[in-house]
């Protein structure tokens, strides 16, 4: 499900799937999503449909909202200054955004490209370290694919990663998703190709293809 109220850390991830995972899950997709509350694509398609986004996540898909927190959510984290960014009873703390943040890039190879940031890793049960395997991670940089014409709307965009989860629950890979996505991007810019020949078109829809590549963020 979708997961807001509150994550101030990788270590609250961390600690979250360890006691959430299922018991016969091997691999398991999840998301983290950096999306600041002042950033447009933020504000229109995200937090209006966060109800939505953790309804249809449900168990199939654990998606961490860094820096957010529900009003009156019962949270016993240090006062920090929170702020409302929506109908009264979402926060945000751009303290607990920017820890979690810093705290992967210190962890990993990733890095945060200032505007709204889905990172799909694959969460291991029982595994020795913590159960995020950075070394199978899909990094897609959001309002950059909007910027540049290539991302639907996300209620669409999210929808994609939902029901494949739900079919392949509880053992949902990065691997097996980016592979489910590359053969539609590919046809598409076979597509575009035939009808435009234009190089940098298809330049650019390789680039689509690249951002649902697996990469390694190992240090």
């Amino acid at each position: 499900m979708s997961y807001i109220a509150p994550i101030n850390s990788i270590d609250g991830i961390v600690r979250y799937l360890k006691k959430n995972l299922p018991p016969d899950s091997r691999r398991m997709m999840t998301g983290i999503l950096f999306a600041h509350p002042d950033i447009e694509l933020s504000k229109k398609e995200i937090l209006p449909l966060l109800p939505r986004y953790h309804v249809r996540s449900d168990k199939w898909f654990h998606l961490f909202f860094p820096g957010y927190d529900m009003k009156n959510s019962g949270s016993s984290f240090p006062a920090t200054p929170y702020k409302c960014v929506y109908k009264k009873n979402l926060l945000f703390s751009e303290d607990y955004y920017n820890k979690t943040r810093r705290d992967l890039e210190n962890i990993s190879k990733w890095i945060y490209s200032g505007g709204v940031d889905l990172l799909l890793v694959d969460a291991i049960q029982n595994h020795t370290d913590h159960p995020l395997d950075l070394g199978h991670c899909i990094d897609i940089k959001l309002l950059v694919e909007r910027e540049e014409g290539k991302l639907p709307h996300l209620s669409l965009f999210f929808e994609r990663i939902f029901r494949y989860a739900e079919k392949h629950f509880p053992n949902s890979q990065t691997w097996n998703f980016s592979d489910s996505q590359i053969p539609n991007l590919v046809g598409s810019l076979a597509r575009e190709a035939l009808a435009s020949c234009v190089p940098d078109n298809i330049a650019s829809d390789v680039k689509r293809i690249e951002a649902y590549a697996v990469r390694d963020f190992r240090r």
